[in-house]
């Protein structure tokens, strides 16, 4: 019976690092596209990085970059370029984007009373009526002919006017919609028959 001989143990060799070279096209910029070269283990963060260091006309913010391929999919920040698949790709698409607004809480947009004043055009009674930002102006044609019908005008034919900015409210919008703030004026204008 033969016995396998051993084979004698290699050194471990460092796996060379696999490089990859790719075109950058910058959207909506005169830029012409480049090709660039990085190593396959690199993430989209560090193209990013790279291609903001570059001499462009456009100077692009990390944080205003997107990186897309041709089927407009984003590629994440985290991700390799191995886990993108950049060995079978050959062109990336860099967009700009706009920087992110801060998100405001959900309290920003929930109800809020709101303390307004009423006032007929032309005249100089004021009533006080409290509403609540996410009701519609209808809401408050029915609460002034419910309790103040005295003071609208007698054909019953009025509509409501924000007096900060000038706008003629619709019955059907919110309060909120016309970014009304507590204390202001809603002026009554009657309509000409």
């Amino acid at each position: 019976m033969r016995v396998p001989q051993r084979m004698p143990l290699r050194q471990a060799m460092p796996l060379r690092r696999q490089r990859v070279e790719f075109t950058v096209k910058i959207v909506d910029s005169r830029a012409r596209p480049f090709s660039i070269e990085m190593n396959l283990d690199d993430t989209i963060l560090q193209l990013k990085d790279k291609i903001s260091m570059m001499k462009t006309r456009q100077k692009l913010k990390l944080q205003e970059m997107s990186v897309r391929l041709k089927s407009g999919e984003e590629l994440h920040d985290h991700c390799s370029l191995r886990d993108c698949g950049m060995l079978n790709i050959s062109h990336v698409y860099v967009h700009k984007t706009l920087p992110q607004q801060p998100r405001l809480s959900s309290a920003a947009f929930g109800p809020k009373m709101l303390k307004l004043m009423v006032v007929l055009k032309g005249g100089t009674h004021k009533i006080p009526i409290e509403v609540n930002s996410l009701n519609r102006v209808e809401e408050l044609k029915f609460e002034l002919e419910k309790f103040h019908k005295h003071l609208l005008p007698e054909n019953g034919r009025y509509f409501f006017t924000y007096q900060k900015k000038g706008y003629v409210m619709s019955d059907t919008h919110a309060f909120s919609w016309y970014m009304i703030e507590d204390g202001d004026t809603i002026q009554i204008t009657p309509q000409q028959e």
